[in-house]
């Protein structure tokens, strides 16, 4: 059974080749300006992130408390 499927599996491989679709056109490229702003919006976020969590998790100082009584 083993060298059955061995010996099919590339024969639809083959087969399968010669309906393949031609080759499209590359898609168009982003410009150097929409990286730029991407990369600018991800980072932003991820360190938004961190400082929400950051400030979140951070204990109130004695000073703080005083002033919510």
């Amino acid at each position: 059974m083993a060298t059955f499927l061995a010996r099919l599996i590339p024969l639809f491989l083959l087969l399968g080749s010669a309906y393949a679709a031609e080759p499209q056109d590359a898609p168009p490229q982003a410009g150097p300006a929409a990286v730029i702003i991407f990369i600018v919006l991800f980072v932003g976020s991820c360190v938004g992130f961190v400082v929400y969590f950051f400030w979140k998790d951070r204990k109130p100082k004695q000073g703080d408390q005083e002033h919510k009584e």
